[in-house]
């Protein structure tokens, strides 16, 4: 396999922009949700892995940050993450690096998308 995209979403815009970057990379692309990692489904070898997921209060959710600590990359593994937020990402990608880096893993590229606010209060 050649790329592998782990995605989480409440409200369906973290899959919806997961399936769209899926068309983008080259190769043979499965769509995987972060929640097959936390209930032990094999993980899959690829070469590249992508990392799609709404911010909640400028932050990647528990779940994602739990099931991407129990990932076993392959040492040349290329990753990238899309944050989908209304307008408040602040440093969470940085964030996100900082705690791949913990785990012996790196993000090579990271970028917010920017989609309309669907939080009441604000």
């Amino acid at each position: 396999m050649d790329n592998i995209i782990y995605w989480y979403s409440g409200t369906g815009n973290s899959l919806s922009a997961a399936r769209r970057l899926s068309a983008y990379l080259h190769g043979e692309t499965v769509l995987l949700p972060f929640t097959a990692l936390l209930y032990g489904h094999e993980q899959p070898s690829a070469s590249v892995y992508g990392f799609v997921f709404p911010l909640y209060g400028a932050e990647a959710p528990w779940p994602v940050l739990k099931a991407i600590k129990q990932l076993k990359l392959p040492e040349n593994a290329y990753t990238f993450a899309a944050a989908t937020c209304s307008e408040r990402g602040g440093v969470s990608l940085d964030d996100l690096n900082n705690f791949m880096m913990d785990h012996g893993m790196k993000l090579s590229y990271g970028r917010r998308i920017d989609m309309p606010g669907n939080c009441l209060p604000s």
